[in-house]
Formats: structure tokens, sequence, C-alpha cells
């Protein structure tokens, strides 16, 4: 048998009228200033959505089937019982709305708090710098949007204490429409942010293999972006061709061409070596055909290189196509034989 949520007598007004009470009759948890939030965010359908039965059970068997209160109603309660009521049970609904992804929810409650100038609860949530960094994890675009609306550029900016922002996590995840979003509140400046350590949107997309986002991004930050490495000298396509994202590669290739396939690391290292070394057989003739004759024979400050790494890691067809290459620039059996050593 499926139970029911009884019935509450009346939803509060804006002259701070009785609200509804628990079915034994009692005014729920001493009448606070807290509960009038609780009442005013049941009337307008909050918790009857967001919120499972049994959590619904616990706030005293409230009545799930109130009727919307109008605009004005809405705004009216805020403005009462907002600069009594404390931040965490807001904060608590607000993280409860944007993990479940309810974007109208969201607007509900953003908008009056800014209204009265109540922003900061678009701030510091759950350890985050901003309940933005919520949505953006869990992927909800039209939550993102909504948050977008009333924070703007000044919330898609704030970042992590090690720099981390929220287009990077995105980027990370994968998340395509959060990114674009993202993009359109933050520009140009948002795309250029890098975390400690150097690490970039780009890159995080890149180690990932998420094409279309590494392509947004591309289109937002262009050659300067595709051209940022990390403290340690590792860019994009190093990381990319570690990972084997051949489309990836390609995307990167495109936007940075021959002199971003010719970078290399600070002991020499080139993203053909890395390559080379994981077998990856078709990024290694992506990154030949960008980078010809002199990037296969690049050698690492040890005197590695890529042909010498791919015969120790005994991968044959790279091998030969890396030997094909040296042949067909000119190269003497005695230079080849002397790249195959190391």
């Amino acid at each position: 048998m499926s139970q029911k949520v009884l019935a509450v007598p009346s939803v509060p007004s804006a002259s701070g009228a009785p609200g509804p009470v628990a079915s034994n009759g009692l005014r729920l948890r001493g009448g606070s200033a807290g509960d009038d939030v609780w009442r005013v965010l049941l009337g307008e359908g909050l918790l009857a959505t967001s919120l499972s039965f049994g959590e619904l059970t616990r706030l005293g068997r409230l009545n799930r089937s109130c009727r919307r209160l109008h605009d004005a109603a809405w705004r009216a309660i805020w403005r009462a019982c907002s600069k009594t009521c404390g931040g965490a049970e807001l904060g608590r609904i607000l993280r409860l709305t944007i993990t479940l992804g309810k974007a109208a929810h969201v607007r509900e409650l953003v908008r009056p708090m800014t209204e009265q100038g109540d922003a900061e609860i678009l701030q510091a949530l759950n350890d985050e710098p901003s309940c933005l960094f919520l949505a953006v994890k869990e992927g909800h675009v039209e939550v993102v949007r909504a948050l977008l609306e009333v924070g703007g550029r000044e919330l898609a900016m704030m970042t992590r204490e090690n720099g981390a922002s929220c287009l990077m996590i995105s980027a990370q995840e994968g998340h395509l429409e959060v990114v674009r979003a993202l993009l359109e509140a933050g520009g140009r400046e948002l795309v250029m942010l890098t975390a400690d350590g150097g690490f970039s949107c780009l890159y995080v997309s890149a180690q990932e293999g998420h094409l279309e986002v590494v392509k947004a991004l591309l289109e937002a930050g262009g050659r300067e972006l595709v051209m940022l490495t990390k403290d340690d000298e590792v860019s994009c396509l190093y990381i990319s061709a570690h990972e084997g994202h051949l489309e990836v590669v390609n995307a990167l290739l495109e936007a940075g061409g021959r002199e971003l396939a010719m970078m290399t690391r600070e002991n020499g290292a080139s993203c053909l070596m890395i390559s080379a070394e994981k077998g990856h057989l078709e990024v290694v003739r992506a990154l030949v055909e960008a980078g010809g004759r002199e990037l296969v024979m690049l050698t690492m400050h040890c005197g590695a290189s890529c042909l010498s790494i791919a015969r120790q890691a005994n991968h044959s067809e790279v091998c030969r196509v890396l030997e094909m290459e040296c042949q067909n620039a000119g190269l003497s059996s005695h230079k080849i034989s002397m790249l195959k050593r190391g």
C-alpha cells in the first residue's frame, strides 16, 4: 500500500499568517524563522519534487500537493523571513536542487536571494568556491545557465584554491554544453586560465580524449591556448599522444601545426617519442606527417631517439614506420643504425 503525505491546513501569507502543521496538530519544529522558509519552499513545490518521500516525512509529513504561491507572494514572504533565517538551510535546499538538476527550482531560489542582496549564497557551498562548481560537476547545463543568469561573468571566473576553474572541471568531464555555456559567460579570459602546475582546460580535455570539447576550446582560445604547456613543459599534444587519442591529436595539430609537433619537454622528449614508446601506431603516423624528418631525428638529452625508444619497447610496426620515414628523408643506413641504438 502506498503511503500518502497528509494534507496541510494552510499556506503562509506575506503578512506571516500561520503555516502548515504536522499531522499531530503541532507547528513544525517550533515555528522558527527557518520553518517559514521550509513552508515557502513547500508552497513553491520545491520540496515535493526535490526530496524523497522519506525526507518529506522526516520534515513532518508535509503536504506535497500545496498550490504554488503567486510570484508576488513568494517575493513578499522571502523579504519577511530571509533576514532572520540562517543560510545553512537555504544552502542545503539549493545544494539539493542543483545536484538533482532542477533548473526551474534553482531559478526560484536564487532570484529572490539576489534581488534582496543575498548573492553570497551563490558563493562557497559544500567546500567549493561557488554553487556553480556543483552544477558543473553534475553536468546539469540548464542549472549552470540558471546560475550564470544571476552570477554572470564574476561567478564563471571563480576558481578553487589551486586555480582550477569551472571550465576546467567541465572540460575534464567532457560536458560539452556546459563548456559552451561557461565560454559564453567567461570568454577568452576564462579559457586562458591555468591551475597550479600549469594545467589548462585544453590540457585536461585533451588528456581525456574529449574531441568536441577540445574543438570548442580551440575555437575560443586559438593558437595561444594550444601552445600553452604545464610547468614541466608538457603540452596538450604530448599528453594526447601519450594517451593515444588520434582524433584529438589531429585537431591539435591543425591548430598548432609543425611548431606544436616539434615542442619538447625539459629532458628533450617529444610527443613522437612518447607515442612511439606507447605503441600508438596511427598517432605516430600523424605526428610524422606533421613534423617530418626533423621530428624523427630529435633525440633526448640522454641520446635516445623515437626509433630507439620504439625498438626497446618492441613495437615493430612503429619501428617500421619511423625507419621508412628516415629512408624517405635520405638518411644513410649508418645514421639510421645510430638512431636505433640511441
